[in-house]
């Protein structure tokens, strides 16, 4: 999959950057620009999100303010997204099963 930067689709002002793939796991880095967001949603996978850098409000099951060195863990199918995004805000994130991005333009992303 190309490495450059990619848009997400239905979040505003966000990135995506495949850095691995293989069977069963893929890990992204995601940039979600200041007054950007991504709204509660859900994916057919777990996923595992390690916040590098800024701080944004968590949406879904519990709200809570993470920041820098934070992980966030979600289930398949559990709603999710982060709000309140007022400096850049980075994560790793690392998904399992077929992962989030399908393709360029295929994504696995139900927005609620």
């Amino acid at each position: 999959m190309d490495s450059n930067k990619v848009e997400v689709p239905g979040c505003k002002g966000t990135t995506v950057q495949e850095l691995y793939s293989t069977k069963g796991i893929q890990v992204m880095k995601v940039n979600v620009a200041s007054g950007g967001e991504i709204p509660l949603h859900k994916h057919n996978c777990a996923a595992t999100m390690v916040i590098i850098e800024g701080e944004a409000k968590t949406l879904g099951n519990l709200e809570r303010l993470v920041k820098k060195g934070d992980v966030v863990t979600k289930l398949s199918k559990e709603p999710h997204g982060f709000s309140d995004i007022h400096k850049p805000f980075s994560f790793i994130s690392i998904s399992y099963d077929d992962g989030i991005m399908k393709s360029l333009t295929g994504w696995d992303m139900d927005y609620l």
